[in-house]
């Protein structure tokens, strides 16, 4: 990424009613986050109006599990800011979809205690981008839903197979009917999903939801997958 120089951000905030402490932030925060850019854009209100504001658009590195991924994100900083916290976004990509929860809603907005109580000067962007970062290696925001897999059938039996056996708890569920039963073809093709996912489960690309949360058992398409770098 191109480096954002003070003056061109003076410049970039010309309408901004606190200018130098808006671009010392943006400054301290795009020194240590580089895949952050300050992008200049037309924010739009619940009213529907529209006004040009600026954002840190792009990714912070979260660590969950072990691992580190690249969270997409983007921070819309008011022209009254740093008096009033950013409104803050999780920016999932077409393959994404974002994980609702206690802290993002199905737009993907961001609910923090940090920002609710917002106060400069101790409240700052890199103080929330810490926070951020803290919170979603708690809980990650976006996930993969996986559909139409290619299939992966170079795999470890012993791996398969025990994940068929914790599976099974959910195929020895009573079905309220038999015409809530699967077809030959569908058990099939249940099967072969799910001999490419256990084949992802062996690489450890993806992670399934816990059987506890499949809302419908075995036959559930859905499995969270952490964002990779």
């Amino acid at each position: 990424m191109a480096v954002v120089h003070e003056g061109a951000l003076k410049k970039m905030l010309k309408k901004y009613k606190y200018r130098d402490l808006t671009v010392r932030d943006i400054t301290n925060v795009i020194s240590r986050y580089k895949d952050l850019k300050p992008v200049m854009d037309g924010y739009v209100f619940n009213d529907g109006s529209s006004r040009d504001h600026m954002s840190l658009t792009g990714t912070v590195p979260v660590s969950y599990r072990g691992n580190v991924y690249n969270i997409p994100i983007c921070l819309w900083l008011l022209d009254t800011y740093p008096y009033n916290p950013p409104i803050c976004f999780v920016k999932p990509t077409s393959a994404m979809m974002i994980k609702t929860g206690k802290h993002i809603d199905a737009n993907g907005k961001i609910y923090l205690p940090y920002l609710h109580e917002w106060k400069h000067p101790q409240s700052d962007l890199y103080g929330l981008i810490q926070v951020i970062i803290v919170v979603f290696g708690e809980e990650p925001p976006v996930f993969y839903r996986l559909k139409n897999l290619k299939s992966l059938w170079h795999c470890h039996g012993d791996r398969i197979a025990d994940f068929f056996s914790s599976l099974s708890v959910c195929l020895s569920r009573s079905q309220p009917g038999e015409a809530d039963r699967p077809s030959s073809s569908q058990r099939g093709e249940h099967f072969r999903n799910m001999v490419e996912v256990a084949a992802l489960l062996m690489k450890g690309s993806i992670e399934p939801v816990p059987l506890a949360e499949m809302s419908s058992g075995f036959y559930s398409p859905d499995f969270i997958v952490p964002i990779l770098p």
